[in-house]
C-alpha cells in the first residue's frame, strides 16, 4: 500500500472545493481523514487475491488510470496552492466575517445659538436659542439659575422637541452666574451651562436733587463700578456718589451741579476717573483728597476756583487739564500728586497758593501764565524733576521755600519785579549752576540758597541790603563772591562749608580777601587751601562757623582782642594740631571745636567764664587740657568734652574746686604754675 499525502494543501483544496470535486470524479474514493490530523491523505490499495483476472485486468487498468490521475490531481494542487497563497488574506476575510453590529442610537446633545457665555446689562433680557439633537418625543428640557436665585429671571419656551428658547433677564448687578439646562429623554440625560453676568456699567437720571440714593437702591451698590449720571444733583446725592465703595469711573458731565462739596470724595481709593459738570464753578476744599488711585480728572471750562487741598495725595494723577475760566487755586491743591509730570497754568490765574504743587517729584515741565502776580510759600517744593523754570513779571517775590528741594533745576528766570527773595526760597538746588539776581531785589533770606552744591558763581547786585544767615552756606563749588557796597547786615554761617572759596571782594572783604569782617565780627573766612591763619587784630568776635569744614587748616591763632567764639566755628577742622586762645576771650560757644581730631592739647586763657555745650565733643586724641581760670569756667550740664579722657592742669590751690565743679571733675586734675 501507498499512502499519498497532501497535507500541506489538503486545507486550501477542502476550503475551495477542489479535493470535492476530485473525489466526486472517482479519483479519491479511498480518502481517508486522521482525526488527529485533519490533513486529508488519499490511500490506494490493490485489490484482493480472490478476484478475477479480468477484473484484476480491470483493476490494474483502473489503477493505472487512477496514478495517471494522481499525477495530474499533484499537478493541479501544486498550482492551486500558489495561486491561494496570494489570495488566503482575502479569502479569509471574506470567509470570516464578523456578524453585524446594530446601529447606535444619536447621542443627546444641546446647542446654543447665542452661545454658552452671556453679558447683561441691569434689565436687559436677551432670549438664547437652543437646538436638540438625538432628542424624541420624549425630550424635556429645563433651564434654572444657580444662586443667587434672585438676580436673573429665567423661562424656557419649548417650541418642539428639537428646539426653543430660553429668555434671560438679569435683575440686579452679579460678577458671575450660571444658568443651568439640563435635558431629559427617557433614560438618557445632560446637563449644560450658560455663563452669564451683569455689566458694570449703570446710567441713573435724577429728576429730583436728593433722590440719587433712592434710584440706586435697586442695585447691588457693592458691585458698582462704572456709572453715568445726569440730571440735577446736590450734596446728599454727592454722599451716595462717595459711599459707592466699588466706584471706579464717575460720569457727571451733564449733571448739574454747581459747587462740589468740601472733602467730597476724600479718601475714595477706588475711583480712577472723573468727569465734573459742566456747570461746575467751584471744587471745595479737599474734593478729591486722598484719591490715591485716580488717574484722570475733566474739568469743565465754567470752574473758577479749585480749592485748597482738592486733589493732595492723589498720587497716580498723571495729567490734569486747568481750564482757562480758573482765576484761584488753593493752598496745597495738587499737593504729592506724585505721578504729575506738567502742568500749564490758566491766563486768568493771579495767584497760585502756598504749597500748591509740593511734592510732585515727578514734576518736569511748568509753565506759569503772565497774569500770576503771586506765588505762595513752598508753592513747588520738592518737586525733584523739576529743571527750569520762568516767574513771570509781575511776581513780586519768591516766598519761603518756593524752590526748596528742586533737586533738578538748573536754570531759573528771576524778573526786575523781584524786590525780596526770601527764606529758604532755593535751599537744596543742588543743580543750578548759576543765578542771576536782579537790581531790584534788596533782601536774600536765610538760607536762601543753601545747599546749593552746584553753584559757581553769583552775583549780587549793588542795591541788596539784607543777606541773610546761611544763606549760601555749603555752595561747595562756590569759588569767590563779591559784596556789593549796598549791603549793610551780613548774618552768621554766610558762608559756612563753601570749601572751595578762595577770596571775598567788595564791602567787608579783609586786606588779604580771605576773610569778611562786619562791625570788628569775623563772619566768613575763604577757607580753600588755607593752611594756618593769624587773625586780624581788628577783629573782636568769631562768628559761628567761620571756619567750619576748613580741613586743610593746621594752626590758628586767636588775638587777645577776640571775646567770643561762635557756635560751630571751628568744627570740622580735622587737620588743626595747634590753637592759640587769646587772653580776652570770655565765651566758647557750643560745638566751636567740635570733631578737631588731630587737636592734642589746649590752653583755655583765665578770662574764660564759659564753655558751651559739646565745645570739644570727638576730639578723641585731646590728651592735655590746661585752664589757667581760677574760678572753673561754667560747663553745660550736657557736657563739653564728650568722648575726651585728658589730664587736665589747673592753677596752684585751684584742684578742689575743679574737683568739685561741673564738667571738670571727671578729668586727673593736677596743679600747677603757670
Amino acid at each position: 500500500m501507498r499512502r499519498a499525502s497532501l497535507y500541506p494543501y489538503a486545507p486550501y483544496l477542502f476550503e475551495c472545493g477542489v479535493s470535492r470535486r476530485l473525489f466526486s470524479l472517482g479519483f479519491c474514493q479511498n480518502l481517508v481523514v486522521d482525526k488527529r490530523n485533519p490533513a486529508p491523505h488519499f490511500l490506494f490499495v490493490h485489490n484482493p487475491p480472490h478476484r478475477s483476472c479480468t477484473a484484476i485486468k480491470f483493476e490494474t487498468q483502473k489503477l493505472k488510470f487512477i496514478l495517471l490521475m494522481k499525477k495530474l490531481f499533484l499537478l493541479a494542487a501544486l498550482c492551486v496552492a500558489a495561486a491561494f497563497s496570494s489570495c488566503s488574506k482575502h479569502d479569509n476575510e471574506i470567509n470570516h466575517v464578523e456578524p453585524p453590529v446594530p446601529p447606535e442610537t444619536t447621542p443627546l446633545a444641546i446647542a446654543f445659538a447665542e452661545g454658552n457665555s452671556l453679558e447683561f446689562n441691569v434689565g436687559e433680557t436677551k432670549t438664547v436659542h437652543y437646538t436638540i439633537t438625538g432628542g424624541s418625543d420624549k425630550t424635556v428640557v429645563k433651564a434654572e439659575l444657580q444662586t443667587p436665585a434672585d438676580a436673573y429671571t429665567v423661562e424656557t419656551t419649548p417650541a418642539s422637541t428639537s428646539e426653543g428658547t430660553i429668555m434671560i433677564t438679569a435683575k440686579m448687578l452679579s460678577t458671575y452666574n450660571c444658568i443651568l439646562v439640563s435635558v431629559s429623554d427617557g433614560d438618557r440625560s445632560i446637563t449644560a451651562e450658560i455663563a452669564v453676568s451683569t455689566t458694570s456699567k449703570i446710567t441713573i437720571t435724577v429728576a429730583a436733587p436728593g433722590t440719587l440714593s433712592q434710584l440706586l437702591a435697586a442695585y447691588d451698590t457693592t458691585k458698582i463700578k462704572e456709572l453715568t449720571v445726569s440730571g440735577n444733583l446736590n450734596g446728599l446725592d454727592i454722599t451716595t456718589l462717595k459711599n459707592l465703595l466699588k466706584l471706579a469711573v464717575l460720569d457727571m458731565e451733564n449733571a448739574n451741579l454747581e459747587v462740589l462739596p468740601t472733602n467730597a470724595f476724600q479718601d475714595n481709593k477706588s475711583l480712577t476717573s472723573v468727569k465734573l459738570p459742566k456747570t461746575l464753578k467751584i471744587i471745595g476744599n479737599g474734593a478729591f483728597s486722598g484719591c490715591s488711585n485716580l488717574r484722570s480728572i475733566t474739568i469743565p471750562n465754567s470752574v473758577t476756583t479749585i480749592g485748597s487741598s482738592a486733589f493732595v495725595c492723589c498720587y497716580d494723577l498723571t495729567s490734569v487739564t486747568i481750564p482757562d475760566s480758573v482765576t484761584s487755586i488753593g493752598d496745597g491743591a495738587f499737593h504729592d500728586c506724585h505721578s504729575l509730570t506738567s502742568i500749564t497754568t490758566p491766563n486768568n490765574i493771579t495767584s497760585i497758593g502756598s504749597s500748591t504743587f509740593y511734592g510732585c517729584c515727578n514734576l518736569i515741565s511748568v509753565t506759569i501764565s503772565d497774569s500770576v502776580t503771586s506765588i505762595g510759600d513752598g508753592a513747588f517744593r520738592d518737586c525733584r524733576s523739576l529743571t527750569s523754570i520762568k516767574i513771570p513779571n509781575g511776581v513780586t517775590s519768591i516766598r519761603y521755600r518756593t524752590f526748596s528741594g528742586c533737586r533738578s533745576l538748573t536754570s531759573i528766570t528771576i524778573p526786575d519785579s523781584i524786590t525780596i527773595i526770601e527764606e529758604d526760597a532755593f535751599s537744596g538746588c543742588s543743580s543750578l549752576e548759576s543765578i542771576t539776581i536782579p537790581d531790584s531785589v534788596t533782601s536774600i533770606g536765610n538760607w536762601a540758597f543753601f545747599g546749593c552744591s552746584g553753584l559757581t558763581s553769583i552775583t549780587i547786585p549793588n542795591g541788596v541790603t539784607k543777606i541773610g544767615s546761611s544763606a549760601f552756606s555749603d555752595c561747595v563749588s562756590l569759588t569767590s563772591i563779591t559784596i556789593p557796597d549796598s549791603v549793610t547786615s551780613i548774618g552768621d554761617y554766610v558762608f559756612s562749608r563753601c570749601s572751595s572759596l578762595s577770596a571775598f571782594y567788595g564791602k567787608f572783604a579783609s586786606s588779604d580777601n580771605r576773610c569778611l569782617i562786619v562791625n570788628s565780627k569775623l563772619i566768613a573766612v575763604a577757607t580753600a587751601d588755607l593752611t594756618s591763619y593769624i587773625i586780624s587784630d581788628s577783629v573782636k568776635e568769631i562768628g559761628g562757623s567761620a571756619f567750619s569744614g576748613c580741613s586743610s587748616l593746621t594752626s590758628v591763632t586767636i588775638p587777645d582782642g577776640v571775646t567770643t567764639i561762635g557756635s560751630s566755628a571751628f568744627s570740622d577742622c580735622v587737620s588743626l594740631t595747634s590753637i592759640t586762645i587769646g587772653n580776652g576771650v570770655t565765651e566758647i560757644d557750643s560745638f566751636s571745636f567740635s570733631n578737631c581730631i588731630s587737636l592734642t592739647s589746649i590752653t583755655i586763657p583765665g578770662s574764660m567764664t564759659t564753655i558751651g555745650m559739646s565745645t570739644f565733643s570727638s576730639c578723641n586724641r585731646l590728651t592735655v587740657i590746661y585752664c589757667k581760670a581760677i574760678v572753673p569756667p561754667s560747663v553745660s550740664i550736657h557736657g563739653a568734652f564728650n568722648g575726651v579722657s585728658a589730664t587736665l592742669y589747673v592753677p596752684t590751690g585751684c584742684k578742689a574746686a575743679y574737683a568739685a565743679a561741673v564738667g571738670w571733675s571727671k578729668f586727673t586734675i593736677i596743679e600747677t604754675e603757670f
